[in-house]
């Protein structure tokens, strides 16, 4: 059996330094306003009893989810989306005719429609660097090692299955329809 590659987003060490946006737009060389990946500020109350902050503030590093079950996939006239046996959900931008059905699919909002080009495009993992052994470009910079990539059932056994943030946000949608390959560590 193949694994599933998925990623884990470390809450407990991200810092909002935004180096993992930045090391994806330039791998990826996109265009001003285009973004596959994105550090969101969640704000909650704070459960801590004795804490003076009624809020906590943590920061999640969202992209493409690497869908078990992608919305994307099932929605795109000219299937130019395919999960590969490791797990990345992978585009051919070339089959893409910017129908934007891919994005108003994603609960993730993962595509991303480029106005200049008229086609869509999302996170693939990296997969040529996976193919060559390295780590997606945006984990290999982080600083904190708050984003990380790894066998899914490997990352659920050290982290606990974590898919969501344990309450109700627009940031992390329920994945009970499309299944993401994500693991979530929290802050406690």
């Amino acid at each position: 059996m193949s694994k599933r590659l998925a990623f884990l987003i470390d809450t407990r060490y991200c810092n909002n330094c935004k180096t993992c946006e930045i090391a994806c737009k330039m791998e990826r060389k996109l265009p001003i306003g285009q973004q596959w990946r994105k550090v969101r500020e969640v704000r909650t109350a704070n459960q801590a009893a004795d804490s003076s902050n009624p809020l906590s503030t943590f920061y999640v590093a969202m992209s493409c989810n690497h869908c078990e079950e992608p919305a994307c996939a099932q929605v795109c006239p000219q299937n130019t989306y395919r999960k590969t046996p490791e797990g990345p959900v992978i585009q051919y931008q070339e089959y893409c005719i910017g129908c934007t059905k891919c994005v108003s699919a994603c609960p993730y909002s993962a595509p991303v429609y480029n106005t200049a080009t008229q086609i869509t495009g999302k996170c693939d993992m990296c997969y040529s660097r996976l193919q060559e052994g390295l780590q997606p470009y945006c984990v290999q910079c982080c600083p904190n090692n708050a984003l990380k990539i790894g066998d899914y059932e490997e990352l659920v056994a050290a982290y606990g299955e974590s898919q969501d943030l344990g309450f109700e946000t627009t940031i992390i949608p329920n994945g009970s329809e499309t299944n993401p390959s994500i693991v979530i560590a929290k802050i406690k």
